[in-house]
């Protein structure tokens, strides 16, 4: 089967439904997922996550992980108000790779609800899922530690820091290309 590529920059529901069912249709030949990101695409993306027939369920699933961990790593409140709306409403099957998802989803959301003191196992667990979360590959080190804030960095094609306030949980991120 040859791949077919649409150039379509704006997939409706429907678009994005034929994408996940045909293994070899592609929306652009490199980042598509990024054409996914946004919460809009959430429910259909969860649709084809929650079947097992799907053959993009676990890329579906991955472009979700993604696609929120930028919502919270950047703090975008009104996405994050709307991401909590749409977990309450929208029925989750037992698939259990979307259980862990969702596990993931209401994390993020929880980490937004300052001030909780965070200790160094949270610390770690925090920066896995803002700097990593779910599909996203590399190795997260601790950087300099001081007595407020625990500091880690990502380093991938870029470099990545992330410093977590001890007394609030407060996150701060900064890209270093």
């Amino acid at each position: 089967m040859s791949e077919r590529i649409t150039d379509n920059f704006n997939p409706t529901d429907a678009d994005v439904r034929e994408w996940g069912y045909d293994d070899a249709l592609y929306f652009m030949e490199q980042d598509e997922d990024l054409l996914l990101y946004g919460l809009s695409y959430v429910p259909v993306l969860l649709e084809l996550a929650q079947d097992p027939a799907c053959p993009k369920q676990h890329y579906a699933l991955s472009i979700l992980g993604q696609s929120i961990r930028k919502i919270a790593l950047h703090h975008r409140s009104d996405d994050l108000h709307r991401l909590e709306q749409i977990l309450n409403a929208t029925p989750l099957n037992h698939e259990p790779a979307v259980g862990d998802w969702e596990q993931y989803a209401r994390r993020l959301l929880a980490y937004q609800r300052h001030p909780f003191a965070v200790d160094e196992s949270l610390a770690w667990s925090m920066a896995h899922d803002l700097l990593l979360g779910i599909g996203r590959v590399g190795t997260i080190t601790r950087g300099t530690t001081d007595q407020d804030a625990w500091h880690f960095v990502l380093v991938t094609s870029i470099r990545e820091h992330l410093s977590i306030n001890r007394h609030t949980g407060m996150y701060t991120y900064r890209y270093a290309g």
